[in-house]
């Protein structure tokens, strides 16, 4: 149906968007329960949780978050706590901040 209306590459990449968009964990179920909820194995899906994460972070869940992060590849943990710091610069006052850049130091170089 898709590919008749936007052609087969559009309704293929669609296709796939959905497919990893219904994977999600939802970003609300992360903030309550940061060490039980799921950590998607695909990378695509890790990019947008630690996107979204980076997107609803603030001075009083920052501390959740890093729970959820040390569960997740390096590469998205840096991604979400750069991105959370330049739009949220309070999060840099948080113990969980401040735990994590110790514990990812050799990251921040």
């Amino acid at each position: 149906m898709f590919a008749g209306a936007v052609g087969s590459g559009a309704a293929t990449e669609f296709s796939a968007f959905l497919r990893m968009y219904r994977e999600l964990p939802n970003i609300d179920a992360i903030l309550l329960n940061p060490r039980g909820e799921r950590v998607p194995e695909e990378a695509a899906a890790q990019y947008a949780v630690a996107s979204a994460l980076a997107r609803y972070a603030s001075d009083t869940n920052f501390d959740r978050i890093c729970q959820y992060l040390n569960r997740m590849p390096t590469e998205f943990r840096v991604l979400c706590v750069r991105d959370a710091t330049i739009r949220e610069p309070s999060v840099r006052l948080t113990a969980g901040y401040v735990k994590w850049a110790v514990e990812n130091h050799h990251a921040l170089a």
